[in-house]
């Protein structure tokens, strides 16, 4: 058994491309390398990850893609998930398909339906428009009740001009939820629904502009202006005003390789509104770099620059390197990152994170002096990519979830702050064999070192995430993965006395078919939590056990 936090999440990709970075201020070496990065959600398969909820733009895809198989609807977890964006691969065969529906139903009582279009309306002008529920009608046993709903409409327009793409994006969302982390048996009562429910209201715009140069020598550019509020029914908000732009420029002052000048700048304003409390703070973001690149190597060496004012002023100066080294015909990419900077811990990033947080807690700027990361990724043997890495930051006033003791259930989580030293171990892995097979596994041990707190409170210590997708025939898709997660550990008080709960470690198994029965009309059958654990992603709070998830899509 481990003695610290341990935390696993899991996501298996069909048909995943493992991809290396791409450029950094332009290059001109050829890359050949396909390297497997950190794991990337994206529309679902049989997995059940974590994730927050968040502002997705709209996704533009030209009408000769065709969706891929999976879209999961199921989600054994009461916790909130993202509108992933919609995942297209190229059809085989010259049809197409501006319209996907999918439903399914879990035996839980988990409705869930997806659906998204995408069109071009008028010449270079594109819609794309998604519409998203999913929900859970059964409780958990023992447990307060534990439903949940969320519903979301994303809306997007993109125009493409001759040297420029203009966008613009409407998200909304609703999220409804109950605080059922406590057994109402040990308090000799049945609560109101209303007493434990909690709904959050989340709203983005956005517009951008991004040049399309074919020419590297060109000066690159970009600029997106954008509004989010994020609101609950307790009163509490928070709007966030931001502007980013990027402007780069690549040339040949000396020697074979490539040089480049950029630029990034940002500003983003908050303002935050309780019942209580009531403020306003603001970031200056300028990022000014050099580069340079060559047939085995690239640079690029900058400094951030953060100037925070509002309800905390300060400034952070932050490195911002980045070096590359590539060996062996591009199959080994040795590399190397310097960086830091200033993030906001407000309402709507810390609710994203655990939405079962009081109402009222303080928000504050997250300091992060320097941040290192240095690792190789390899494709040496065919078909397989390796990457392995480690990983340290210092970073000021990191935000640690921890029961709510003024709470009369204890089913509410507040914040505390902390200075924690991170360091962790990262590798992953990827096979995939033509369009039949896919594997993939990942790793992560994480050590905290918190200055004040006994642990860092509900972090993950150690990681591993495995899966596989297979296609034995033309028609039918399977898939497993596997989660598993060692203790963690949560803050417990008793009579004034601080207690650490070790949060149990759990394995969580799940399996997924899907068929298509003809070109437009799919049907699909999942297994999700196949040994039934009921294991809890935040203290008090378990998830639903086994679940058979069952549907179809459509696409017209």
């Amino acid at each position: 058994m481990f003695k610290r936090i341990i935390s696993i999440s899991f996501l298996a990709v069909i048909m995943f491309p493992a991809t290396l970075l791409h450029q950094l201020m332009g290059q001109s070496h050829n890359e050949r390398v396909t390297i497997v990065g950190s794991f990337q959600p994206q529309i679902g398969d049989f997995s059940k990850i974590n994730v927050e909820p968040g502002l997705d733009q709209a996704e533009f895809r030209k009408p000769e893609l065709r969706y891929s198989f999976i879209d999961k609807l199921a989600e054994t977890k009461t916790e909130l998930e993202k509108i992933p964006a919609l995942v297209v691969v190229p059809d085989r065969a010259t049809s197409a398909f501006n319209n996907y529906f999918r439903f399914g139903l879990g035996s839980l009582l988990s409705p869930g339906l997806l659906y998204r279009h995408h069109s071009e309306i008028a010449d270079q002008t594109y819609l794309s428009l998604g519409l998203r529920h999913l929900s859970s009608w059964t409780d958990i046993p023992e447990y307060a009740p534990s439903d949940f709903m969320t519903n979301a409409l994303n809306f997007g327009l993109r125009h493409e001009l001759s040297n420029h793409s203009i966008t613009g994006n409407v998200v909304y969302r609703n999220d409804q939820l109950n605080y059922y982390g406590f057994k109402p048996d040990d308090f000799n009562i049945i609560p109101e629904k209303d007493e434990i429910r909690q709904a959050y209201h989340t709203i983005g715009l956005n517009a951008g502009l991004e040049n399309r140069y074919d020419d590297i020598s060109s000066l690159h550019h970009s600029a997106t202006i954008g509004f989010n509020r994020k609101s609950n029914r307790d009163e509490t908000s928070e709007n966030h005003l931001f502007l980013d732009a990027d402007a780069y420029k690549d040339m040949q002052l000396f020697g074979s390789g490539r040089q480049s000048v950029g630029l990034k700048a940002g500003v983003d304003y908050f303002a935050y509104a309780d019942t209580l409390n009531a403020g306003s703070a603001g970031k200056l973001r300028l990022v000014p770099a050099i580069g340079m690149s060559g047939d085995f190597f690239r640079l690029r060496a900058g400094v951030q620059m953060d100037m925070a004012f509002g309800d905390s002023a300060q400034t952070l100066l932050a490195p911002d390197i980045s070096a590359n080294l590539f060996l062996l015909e591009n199959a080994l990419d040795v590399y190397a990152t310097l960086g830091g900077g200033l993030k906001r811990n407000g309402f709507t990033a810390l609710s994203n994170a655990n939405p079962f947080m009081d109402a009222i807690v303080p928000v504050i700027w997250e300091r992060t002096p320097l941040e290192f990361k240095a690792g190789m990724r390899a494709a040496l043997i065919k078909n397989i990519d390796l990457h392995a890495a480690v990983y340290y930051a210092q970073v000021n006033q990191m935000a640690l979830f921890v029961t709510d003791t003024i709470q009369a259930w204890d089913n509410k989580f507040t914040v505390l702050y902390d200075n924690v030293g991170h360091f962790a171990f990262l590798a992953d892995a990827a096979f995939q064999l033509n369009q039949t097979v896919s594997l993939k596994g990942e790793l992560a041990v994480n050590s905290y070192s918190p200055e004040r707190e006994q642990r860092a409170w509900h972090k993950s210590m150690f990681t591993f995430k495995a899966g596989a997708d297979i296609r034995p025939v033309e028609k039918l898709i399977l898939a497993a993965s596997m989660q598993f997660e060692g203790p963690r550990y949560a803050p417990v008080w008793s009579n004034g006395v601080l207690n650490e709960q070790e949060l149990k470690p759990w394995l969580d198994l799940n399996l997924g078919a899907e068929y298509l029965i003809n070109e437009q009309f799919t049907v699909f059958a999942e297994l999700n939590n196949m040994i039934g654990t009921r294991y809890e992603r935040f203290y008090n709070y378990p998830v639903q056990g086994l679940q058979l998830f069952g549907g179809f899509s459509y696409k017209f």
